[in-house]
């Protein structure tokens, strides 16, 4: 028979194991230790901002494509042929078209005169943006000296980036081909330039427009007027 000595060492060890056995119960019936609200916080912001940005901007393309990526925005007003007011998130932001350079209509306040063909440019791209939704597309600068928007402005979302895609879509390009605008190519912003010149070229040998006007400013010389901080 046991003594009395062995007896309360059995008991002893039989109270250790069953403590035991209840915390590994304990802890397997409570699961992970619950995320600190602050973390769920964060993860819901970003979730948040992930989701806005797709709604603002060109989703990537699919593969084979170019994978141009454009913000939408609504125009709300044309100040003249190359430079319109956008309604971008909330934001009006004044848009200045890449590579290009439309005849100056009036602006006294700033010393410049009306050029020929000016008024009927202008008139082009109010018919054709007011109120419309375009797709704005940046190339290296994003903004200009004057805190402008640079882009390129397409009247439907691209896919490609192809010649064909670029003439049917883009309202840099329809402003060269039509004759409303003369290249004005400023490095770094350089992404259309090759085929931005064969528009002028096309335009230029069938009197298009502002080409079927006497005098039009040499090809170029637009370049230097905005290098010079007085183009508008």
């Amino acid at each position: 028979m046991p003594s009395s000595l062995t007896r309360l060492k059995l008991i002893s060890l039989a109270t250790v194991l069953l403590a035991l056995a209840l915390v590994l119960l304990s802890s397997c019936a409570s699961g992970p230790p619950a995320q600190p609200a602050s973390v769920k916080d964060q993860a819901a912001q970003e979730q948040s901002f992930t989701a806005a940005l797709a709604q603002t901007q060109h989703p990537p393309a699919e593969p084979g494509q170019t994978g141009i990526r454009t913000i939408q925005a609504a125009v709300t007003s044309v100040s003249d042929g190359d430079t319109v007011h956008v309604n971008l998130n909330g934001r009006d932001e004044r848009v200045r078209m890449i590579g290009i350079n439309c005849p100056e209509i009036s602006h006294p306040d700033l010393g410049i005169k009306e050029k020929p063909y000016g008024r009927e440019a202008k008139a082009y791209t109010e018919r054709q943006l007011t109120g419309k939704k375009v797709w704005l597309e940046f190339d290296a600068q994003e903004r200009d000296k004057y805190c402008r928007l640079l882009a390129y402005v397409w009247l439907a979302s691209p896919t490609s980036g192809s010649e064909e895609e670029v003439r049917a879509k883009m309202f840099n390009a329809r402003l060269l081909l039509d004759g409303y605008a003369q290249v004005m190519t400023v490095p770094p912003n350089v992404k259309y330039a090759d085929m931005f010149v064969k528009f002028q070229r096309e335009a230029r040998e069938q009197n298009k427009g502002l080409w079927g006007v006497a005098p039009v400013p040499a090809p170029g010389s637009g370049a230097q007027k905005q290098n010079s901080g007085t183009h508008t």
